[in-house]
C-alpha cells in the first residue's frame, strides 16, 4: 500500500449536547474537516459521516435538525448519539480545499456505508486515495483507500 493522501486525527466521544457545551476552542471549531455520529456501544458503523468547509463544526451540526437527517434518527435510533469529529492533515497538497474534504467524505461514506447517509453510498468516483485514520477513530478503520478497477469504478478497501 502507499503512502496516505492525508490522516485523519479524530477526537472526542462526546454526547451530541455535551459537544454544543463545551467552551469555544479553535481547534476543534475549526472551519473544515469531517465528523461521524455514532451510538453507544459502538455499532460496527458510523451512523452518520458528514463535512464541513469555510463553516465551523457547531454552525453546521445544528443544521442537520431542519434536514431529513433529524427525522431519520428520530425513527430509526434508540440509543444516545455521540459526536467524533475528524481533522484533515494533507500529505499529497498544498493545501485543503472543498474538493479535498468532499473527496474525503465521499471515500468515508463508500467504505463503511452509514444508515444516516442517503447520498453517496455505494459510490465512489474520486480517484485513487488513501486514508489513515487515527485518534479516537473507532468504528472506523485505520486504513482507507479507493483503488480505480478498470472502467470507472474503484474498489474499496478498509483495514
Amino acid at each position: 500500500m502507499r503512502e496516505p493522501d492525508l490522516k485523519i486525527i479524530w477526537e472526542g466521544s462526546w454526547p451530541i449536547g455535551e459537544y454544543f457545551a463545551l467552551p469555544y476552542n479553535q481547534e476543534l471549531d475549526s472551519g473544515m474537516g469531517v465528523y461521524q455520529i455514532v451510538t453507544r456501544p459502538l455499532g460496527r458503523n458510523p451512523i452518520f459521516i458528514g463535512k464541513t468547509y469555510q463553516q465551523s463544526f457547531r454552525k453546521r451540526l445544528p443544521q442537520h435538525s431542519r434536514e431529513e437527517l433529524a427525522t431519520w434518527i428520530e425513527k430509526n435510533v434508540s440509543q444516545p448519539l455521540f459526536l467524533k469529529i475528524g481533522h484533515i492533515e494533507l500529505f499529497s497538497w498544498d493545501r485543503i480545499s472543498a474538493q479535498i474534504v468532499d473527496r474525503t467524505e465521499s471515500l468515508l461514506i463508500a467504505a463503511f456505508d452509514p444508515p444516516g447517509n442517503r447520498a453517496k453510498t455505494q459510490t465512489y468516483s474520486g480517484g485513487n486515495f488513501v486514508i489513515e485514520n487515527l485518534g479516537s477513530r473507532r468504528p472506523l478503520s485505520r486504513w482507507v483507500w479507493a483503488v480505480h478497477s478498470g472502467c470507472g469504478n474503484y474498489e474499496i478497501i478498509s483495514k
